[in-house]
């Protein structure tokens, strides 16, 4: 017999629910307006899982190696102008957005542990380039961050036996199966030198 579920929203905390009475949260999607819930046996609370829709499809070409984003250029005078050069200062990028005309994507792919101060989660990085890269772990039914999540990941390139810690922000988390495929953003990637 599954254990009662409680549930908490804001501080406040709801419950104990029965498992048929979660389900019919989840249906009425009452359910995901909580922030966090506990099975009356786990050690700690765990976020309410989000109501995910499925991935898109992979795109037929999947060695893309130069991804084109905004630019936006600073005048010797330190205004932001965009693209068109207009004489009207354009506001400033938002923080953690990619800056530059042309991103190099590397071929490589790295072994990677992604982690927090409550989760770790195993899987691989690919697509990897100067200001992020994609990460989709191993198989978990747990949802294991939340978008905007700062965490710590640790790369290896098992072909050269290099390592690197980074700081990354999780900028979007989706499902895939069993597995959760997250988009990072940090500030640069040493590996990517070699």
């Amino acid at each position: 017999m599954d254990a009662p579920v409680y549930l908490a929203k804001e501080g406040k905390v709801s419950g104990p629910f029965e498992p048929a009475q979660i389900e019919e949260l989840r249906r009425s999607g009452e359910f995901y307006k909580y922030e966090w819930m506990w099975d009356g046996k786990s050690p700690d609370w765990a976020p309410v899982p989000r109501k995910l829709s499925s991935p898109p499809g992979l795109p037929a070409e999947t060695t893309k190696t130069l991804t084109k984003v905004p630019v936006t250029e600073t005048t010797k005078t330190g205004i932001t102008v965009s693209p068109s050069h207009s004489s009207t200062p354009a506001p400033t990028a938002v923080a953690g957005a990619f800056h530059g005309a042309d991103i190099k994507t590397s071929s490589k792919s790295f072994c990677a542990v992604l982690f927090d101060s409550r989760v770790t989660l195993g899987g691989e990085v690919t697509q990897a380039h100067s200001r992020g890269a994609h990460f989709v772990s191993t198989p978990t039914q747990d949802i294991p961050v939340s978008k905007g999540t700062n965490a710590l990941i640790d790369l290896l390139d098992e072909s050269t036996d290099r390592s690197a810690k980074l700081q990354t922000t999780i900028s979007t988390v989706s499902r895939m199966g069993d597995r959760w495929v997250l988009e990072l953003e940090w500030a640069g990637c040493p590996l990517l030198d070699a």
